[in-house]
């Protein structure tokens, strides 16, 4: 697990090479590391550290913590990216696509087509990664639902996954309604810019709640 976010990774299909801004390694590591509390950008919600099983090696590997001066408060982080701006070797690329995600897309693909055995197959290649047993999940709806959960954990902070499965999955409103206070159903939609209705009436209506 302390292989797949560095910079030669046989998991990597695709990375990105740090911009001139920061020319050793990744803008992740800057913005997710918390270094100071207060200070922090982000930290990763309770509800999604309670989402790792136990024993999955993917919280000891990829989750750090940190305390402010007081200890009266300790946040968690995204570690998956290491290499800091202190770092003065290039350890570590963004990556945009890599394996783990392209087996959970064949077995989600595959649960769809009827191929279960295929499915379990895939995700359990993930979950024994992370030091988990086989799925118990057997029916259609229910590896359909491990496979989602197995996404959470294993993607999470990388390319906004979790947004884009809640959208997909029409669960975006009952998660993220329980969780943000003005969650209105027509946030899951972008408005359509004012100066591409002018241009292109046919584009209209304008997408509710704007």
């Amino acid at each position: 697990l302390d292989q797949v976010f560095l910079k030669g990774s046989q998991e990597t299909i695709w990375q990105l090479r740090a911009d001139a801004d920061f020319p050793k390694n990744t803008r992740e590591a800057v913005q997710m590391i918390i270094q100071t509390i207060p200070g922090q950008s982000y930290a990763l919600t309770n509800d999604l550290l309670g989402a790792f099983e136990d024993g999955d090696l993917r919280l000891d590997h990829w989750v750090g913590n940190r305390s402010d001066t007081d200890n009266t408060i300790t946040l968690h982080y995204a570690h998956k990216y290491k290499a800091g701006l202190n770092e003065t070797e290039s350890l570590e690329y963004s990556i945009l696509f890599r394996l783990a995600e392209q087996f959970l897309i064949r077995a989600e693909a595959k649960v769809h087509m009827g191929d279960i055995a295929g499915a379990r197959a895939d995700l359990d290649a993930i979950r024994n990664r992370a030091g988990l047993p086989n799925t118990m999940a057997n029916t259609e709806s229910d590896i359909l639902e491990a496979i989602l959960l197995e996404r959470r954990v294993e993607l999470f902070t990388e390319q906004g996954h979790r947004w884009f499965d809640l959208k997909r999955t029409g669960n975006a409103g009952s998660v993220l309604g329980a969780m943000k206070p003005n969650w209105q159903e027509t946030d899951i939609l972008l408005p359509i810019p004012e100066t591409e209705l002018e241009v292109n009436p046919n584009l209209l209506p304008q997408n509710l709640g704007y």
